[in-house]
């Protein structure tokens, strides 16, 4: 299993769930700048829980190009699944994670996530304050989509991340450059926001069997 995509897998997820406040905004034609910024801080944080299909696509120089589909489910603020086919899961509680492998048999178990969370792990949940933590500029804007690009005030692990929306502020796709250049671009299907998600999809047993890695140790 490639960690480099799974860290991919994660920085994307969080800038999916700062994003995912739009999918609720009103339809809207091309919109200025400010009018953009205004709509999603006034309507971040209103969406607690998304659930969304997505295919993501990971380029890197290292590990080359790899292509995986699945699942999504999250519930704000911090936990979250993926589900990539039926051979990998990834899953957090907010406190806890689990990175599952079938194929392998393995889990790589992480018991305090806080040590791994990056500056901007934390500016990504913060689309509220988006005027005041990013450099934004605006690389299309029409009666049928927008697109946004989020470049961070301060040094952190990515260079930059666009956000595409539909016309309704659907979320249809992130794409985010890592500081090494590599590539990590998602796009969403069936977006469903406001869903019920009991919290035991954000919990994980370990199979019998399994090889348990601590990864804190």
């Amino acid at each position: 299993m490639s960690v480099q995509i799974l860290r991919g897998a994660r920085r994307a997820l969080l800038t999916l769930m700062a994003a995912a406040t739009l999918a609720t905004a009103p339809v809207a034609d091309a919109m200025e700048k400010e009018e953009l910024i205004e709509a999603v801080e006034a309507r971040y944080g209103k969406v607690d829980t998304l659930s969304a299909d997505f295919v993501q696509v990971s380029r890197s120089e290292l590990f080359g190009d790899e292509t995986e589909s699945g699942h999504l489910l999250l519930k704000r603020p911090d936990k979250m699944r993926w589900s990539f086919g039926s051979d990998k899961v990834f899953v957090t509680d907010g406190k806890k994670m689990w990175i599952y492998a079938a194929s392998e048999n393995q889990v790589i178990e992480y018991d305090d996530i806080s040590e791994g969370r990056s500056t901007a792990d934390e500016l990504l949940t913060s689309l509220d304050k988006i005027n005041d933590l990013f450099h934004i500029k605006v690389l299309e804007s029409t009666a049928s989509r927008h697109r946004l690009e989020l470049t961070p005030n301060e040094t952190g692990q990515f260079k930059k991340v666009v956000l595409t929306l539909d016309a309704s502020m659907t979320l249809q796709k992130v794409i985010i450059t890592d500081t090494f250049d590599n590539v990590t671009e998602i796009s969403f299907s069936n977006v469903k926001t406001g869903v019920s998600i009991p919290d035991s999809k954000f919990t994980f047993t370990v199979p019998a069997g399994a090889d348990v890695v601590k990864a804190n140790n």
